[in-house]
């Protein structure tokens, strides 16, 4: 693997796990369990437990969830170097 590709791999991974970090955030500060937010975003509980763990996020998962949460998408994105 070479360098720029490790490097790109390691802020996409660190963006991932801020989306997830938020995503879980919004669910806690609702007092939501995973499988409320799942419910509310028409999305399986493991839709929800791979977002929030950083192992996959569409752009349709990410505003399923923002809607149910009723958020904007991009309190759920970092920005910069923010996660």
């Amino acid at each position: 693997m070479s360098q720029d590709t490790f490097v790109n791999r390691i802020v996409k991974d660190k963006f991932y796990q801020g989306i997830g970090n938020r995503i879980f955030a919004e669910r806690k500060r609702l007092g939501w369990s995973r499988e409320k937010l799942a419910d509310e975003s028409i999305l399986s509980v493991e839709t929800v437990r791979k977002a929030e763990q950083a192992e996959s996020c569409s752009v349709l998962v990410l505003t399923r969830i923002a809607t149910a949460l009723d958020v904007m998408c991009d309190t759920l994105v970092p920005i910069g170097s923010e996660s």
